[in-house]
Formats: C-alpha cells, sequence, structure tokens
C-alpha cells in the first residue's frame, strides 16, 4: 500500500521509532579468530595462544553479552548491562572476578573515523581510531549491517567505552588493540543472526564471586 498523505506518513513514522521498530539491533553470534603481530622478537606467539586463546564466539542480545573463548586461561566473560559489571572465569576454577564498568579507567586522548577501510565477511567497515595514553585500538564496524543502541552503554564508562560505542554504533568486525610489544588482531569468521535464550547471560548458581580492582 502506498501512503499518499504525507501527514500520516509521518506520524506513522514517529509512531514506529517510539516505538522501538524503527530499528532491528543486532542479536545472535559472531565466531572471531585471535592472531598476533609481535614487535619482540622474544615472545613466542604460541606461548600467547595459550595464554590468550585462539579466539572466540560473541554471544549478543540487548546489550548483553557472552564470550566464550577457545583456549587461553579464560574460559568465558559476561556483560549485564543491569549491574553495568564484566564477569570473567577462569578455566578450572569456580571464582568468577568481576568489575565495576561504571568506574573510569584510561582515559581516550584520540578519537578518530575513517569511512569504507576494509570488507569483513563482504560488509564494507568503516575505521575508528581510539587512543590511549599507554595503548592505541583500531575498530572495523558497520552500523547498518551490525546495529546496536548505544544507550545500553551509557553507564559503561571503562576506558571511555561509551564515548566508543556513541560514535560507532555497531559490534566490532575486527579489532586491532596495540600493547607496547605485540598487537592483538581479531577478526569476525563466521555471523549468524539468531534469537538467543537471556539465561546465557546469567552466572552459574554455584559462582564464588570476587571483586577485581
Amino acid at each position: 500500500m502506498i501512503i499518499r498523505n504525507f501527514s500520516f506518513a509521518l506520524l506513522l513514522v514517529v509512531v514506529l521509532q517510539c516505538s522501538g521498530y524503527s530499528q532491528n539491533y543486532f542479536e545472535g553470534r559472531i565466531v572471531y579468530t585471535l592472531e598476533f603481530k609481535l614487535k619482540n622478537s622474544n615472545l613466542n606467539p604460541d606461548m600467547l595462544k595459550e595464554y590468550l586463546g585462539r579466539g572466540l564466539t560473541l554471544l549478543f542480545k540487548d546489550g548483553n553479552y557472552y564470550n566464550r573463548f577457545d583456549g587461553g586461561i579464560y574460559e568465558f566473560q559476561i556483560y549485564n548491562k543491569t549491574d553495568n559489571r564484566s564477569y570473567m572465569k577462569k578455566r578450572g576454577s569456580d571464582t568468577i572476578y568481576w568489575s565495576d564498568c561504571s568506574l573510569p579507567g584510561d582515559k581516550i586522548q584520540e578519537l578518530k573515523i575513517t569511512g569504507k577501510k576494509v570488507t569483513i565477511l563482504g560488509i564494507e567497515c568503516d575505521q575508528i581510531l581510539v587512543r590511549y595514553k599507554e595503548k592505541s585500538e583500531v575498530h572495523y564496524y558497520n552500523a547498518d549491517s551490525i546495529p546496536i543502541n548505544p544507550a545500553w552503554f551509557k553507564k559503561f564508562r571503562r576506558d571511555d567505552q561509551y564515548l566508543v560505542d556513541e560514535k560507532q554504533k555497531s559490534i566490532d568486525l575486527k579489532s586491532e588493540i596495540e600493547y607496547e610489544e605485540f598487537t592483538a588482531i581479531q577478526t569476525a569468521i563466521k555471523i549468524t543472526r539468531e534469537p538467543l535464550d537471556e539465561n546465557i547471560f546469567k552466572l552459574p548458581a554455584n559462582a564464588i564471586l570476587v571483586k577485581q580492582e
């Protein structure tokens, strides 16, 4: 049906926006690989993979996310937007370390966006450079293909993450995080849009919680 009455069409757009149907935010899973570019010849890439893993699977729904690590010392990370906490669990342990994401961390020194830099899984991605005092990060994303609501993360003050989400409005399809001795490169290799059970983002009943400063 063609809506010929402009006033009615405009009213319909406003209603859809207010009701939340104007944007289908991403829900599902993204599989990533993890590689390392070494700056220090004394480092062993196999050692880094043993410690940090070979990749991860991200499960995302309504601002909550679950990272399941492929190898490495950590088993999973959960972020729950309701309590604004990040939870990390080591393998072979019932202890889960949590941190308060409302607390400040590193402050962003520079934030710069460049359009259409790379193509990942057939998706053209913009680039955002995030520079801190001790490290820099480059993220590649497409807000049209993998959109999120930045309002979900407005209280995520750790490392000024909320400022990045305000600009990016999307989940990374690739990221390059530069440290003093190496660069960690995380790249999406599979995207699956699917409804997820909210219980995925709940902590195990037998978890021992320890605050991490």
